[in-house]
């Protein structure tokens, strides 16, 4: 690659920590993690619901007390 003129070259320089690296990714790899339960994924779906259906019947609500307002304002 050459930068202002200048050619860089990349130079790797072997520090003896590879091989340490190389175990503790080993070890990451083999550690069993369990799998995720089927249930939670349905409660987790059941809150997001009941948060959609509170936050429209919120947001209607304030809507409806808007126009109200304007209505009464009006007349």
């Amino acid at each position: 690659m050459k930068f202002a003129g200048v050619q860089i070259t990349r130079t790797t320089i072997p520090t003896g920590h590879d091989t340490m690296n190389q175990e503790v990714n080993t070890a990451a790899i083999d550690t069993q993690t369990p799998a995720p339960r089927q249930g939670s994924d349905l409660l987790g779906g059941a809150f997001l619901a009941t948060a959609g259906v509170i936050m429209t019947a919120w947001i209607g609500g304030l809507i409806w007390g808007a126009a109200a307002l304007v209505i009464w304002v009006i007349t």
